[in-house]
């Protein structure tokens, strides 16, 4: 098992989320879609006696990209914030990004062909 250190975080800066709208609308109408907000991240290790942070490997402190993925319907949040992925740089949150919303228009596209 790897070893963690409790850390604190502090947002430095939320970039403008990238949006991605779906050929493919649900049973109400909506259009389905998605977006990816990356978030710049700094960890530093807690204060001793802290009893509250985030479990990290000690090799993540320091300024991190948080991509944050969630599905949209008709340009407007749906359902549950999925978990993201911390990443150590912008671009492998940027690849991540793009997986993300390649995937997401994969599963918009098959729940269209289903309804057909």
């Amino acid at each position: 098992m790897t070893d963690t250190i409790l850390a604190h975080r502090k947002l430095i800066e939320r970039r403008e989320p990238v949006h991605a709208s779906f050929d493919a609308i649900d049973t109400k109408g909506r259009r389905f879609g998605a977006r990816v907000r990356i978030e710049v991240l700094e960890y530093v290790p807690a204060e001793d006696g802290a009893n509250w942070g985030y479990r990290i490997a000690p090799d993540m402190l320091g300024i991190r990209f948080h991509a944050l993925p969630h599905a949209t319907r008709d340009g407007v949040d749906y359902g549950a914030w999925q978990s993201g992925k911390l990443c150590r740089t912008e671009a492998d949150a940027h690849a991540y990004a793009a997986k993300y919303l390649a995937d997401a228009e994969k599963r918009a596209l098959k729940n269209k062909a289903r309804a057909a």
